[in-house]
């Protein structure tokens, strides 16, 4: 058998005979070339089947990552608004304490005013407080020929403005720019404490007198009631009346 022949044989053989077929794979070492392509076969299978795990775990990072940055989003978000509120916030507390400001100022202004009409009050109270001691010292000397001499006074829970006493007589008085009628009421109040707290500053008659640069109206009539003297710089408005000092509690 030439050669030609026997290739023809073996290559019918290869065809039909699955047996032989392997027989010549074994010979040659295909089939360890087969086995180690079916085990390539597997890992690969087993590699994509991990790249494909991976890839799922990647696209499940993937989501939670975007779900991440779409919290921090809403985050930044909020963040922001609050810290556009705290600047509005920061704006109308700045605006709140301009306006204290202002109104300490103007405050300030107020007290200094109080404390200027203050002073001038008081500065009027003490020129009219020695007028008032000059006119009703003069009257009483030349029109009711009583020498006494005046002065304010001063106990642990009364303050008179116009107080002295000369043998059996007390001259009690109170002295307002501005005589209203419830210097009355005051000038009867006034009385009525010291006969209670400090009867030793009355004497057996009292006269009480008011003196005011202006007299409003209504005064008159309502010290006449209370024989009250009522004077002012140029005249007496009531007449004078000295009173019992055991009658003072029924004015």
């Amino acid at each position: 058998m030439n050669l030609s022949e026997l290739k023809r044989k073996i290559s019918k053989l290869l065809e039909e005979d699955e047996e032989f077929r392997y027989f010549v794979a074994a010979k040659v070492g295909l089939l360890e070339i087969l086995d180690r392509f079916r085990k390539y076969d597997e890992k690969f299978n087993q590699i994509l089947k991990e790249i494909h795990g991976l890839r799922e775990r990647a696209n499940e990072h993937d989501r939670k990552f975007n779900e991440i940055v779409a919290r921090l989003d809403e985050h930044d978000r909020k963040f922001n608004e609050i810290i556009a509120r705290l600047d509005e916030h920061d704006r109308k507390f700045n605006e709140i304490v301009a306006r204290l400001d202002e109104h300490d100022r103007k405050f300030n202004d107020i007290l200094k005013e109080i404390r200027d009409v203050k002073i001038v009050i008081d500065r009027l109270t003490i020129s009219l407080e020695d007028e008032a001691f000059e006119v009703i010292g003069h009257l009483l000397k030349k029109k009711h020929g009583i020498r006494v001499d005046l002065d304010v006074l001063h106990t642990k829970d009364i303050e008179v403005n116009i107080y002295g006493t000369i043998d059996n007589i007390c001259v009690i008085g109170e002295a307002a720019v501005r005589l209203g009628i419830a210097k009355v009421s005051e000038l009867i109040k006034k009385a009525r404490l010291l006969v209670k707290m400090t009867p030793h500053y009355l004497r057996d008659n009292v006269i009480l007198v008011l003196y005011g640069a202006r007299v409003m109206p209504g005064v008159v009539d309502e010290a006449k009631k209370h024989k009250i003297w009522v004077v002012t710089a140029t005249k007496e408005l009531t007449p004078l009346v000295k009173i019992r000092k055991e009658d003072l509690d029924t004015l």
